[in-house]
């Protein structure tokens, strides 16, 4: 992994323009079980040195899931209640 001094978080950029946005990282967190053979567990969190300015449609949050999921290690979906 690069340093993190040296990773960028880049918000707000498409295609068809570029109104980006750069965030300095503070910190990365990679998940304890990263295997990058596989690609199991290739999620990290990165925590910036700033909040993120979200912008209605151009910097927005995303769902990433409707539905309360938990994946076992074993690849089985459990359904939270």
């Amino acid at each position: 992994m690069k340093n993190v001094t040296e990773v960028i978080v880049v918000l707000g950029n498409s295609n068809e323009e570029d109104n980006s946005v750069e965030y300095e990282v503070e910190s990365v967190a990679i998940h304890y079980a990263y295997d990058p053979s596989l690609a199991l567990n290739d999620v990290a969190m990165v925590v910036l040195t700033k909040p993120i300015e979200f912008i209605p449609g151009h910097i927005e949050l995303i769902r990433l899931c409707e539905l309360n999921l938990l994946l076992t290690k074993s690849g089985v979906v459990l359904y939270m209640i």
